[in-house]
């Protein structure tokens, strides 16, 4: 008798415990950059040969990013074979700092904090599954770019 009584006390408190348990609502900002993007720079006109950039996308926390690129001398035209690998480059670090609408684009602008020739600021819009940063031509009065950079785009590979 005893432990039926348990039971039904048991099976009566569950839903509410339950119910206080719930997903988190932070939600990371990150997630959409992380990967591995593939920029192809055009053809030199003498050599011919493109140069290939790829840039690993790695997630901190919710809010800062790791991008580490490598360049390629001598690759093909579409960068489907890569050359040389001939820039490793530094690491560098993103600060996610909120949301950034140009024209019909919501970006995402971007504090570099540690890397080659860091501080600097950018913005990143993932768009049509390419991700594209800052157009650095021209800055706002806060120091982000007032553009994306539409003709150089990145491919997920």
């Amino acid at each position: 008798m005893n432990m039926k009584k348990h039971f039904w006390a048991l099976a009566l408190a569950t839903p509410l415990l339950l119910s206080a348990c719930g997903g988190s609502d932070e939600t990371s900002t990150t997630e959409p950059y992380v990967g591995t993007w593939l920029k192809c720079s055009p053809p030199s006109s003498a050599s011919g040969l493109a140069l290939a950039t790829i840039v690993t996308v790695e997630k901190i926390d919710n809010s800062t990013l790791k991008m580490t690129p490598v360049s390629y001398s001598g690759s093909s035209p579409d960068c489907k074979d890569l050359g040389l690998s001939i820039r490793p480059y530094v690491s560098y670090t993103y600060v996610l700092q909120g949301p950034k609408t140009i024209g019909d684009d919501e970006g995402e602008k971007a504090a570099i904090v540690e890397g080659v020739g860091a501080p600097f600021k950018t913005l990143l819009l993932i768009k049509g599954g390419k991700l594209y940063f800052g157009d650095k031509s021209k800055l706002d009065a806060e120091g982000f770019p007032d553009a994306f950079a539409f003709d150089e785009p990145w491919t997920a590979l």
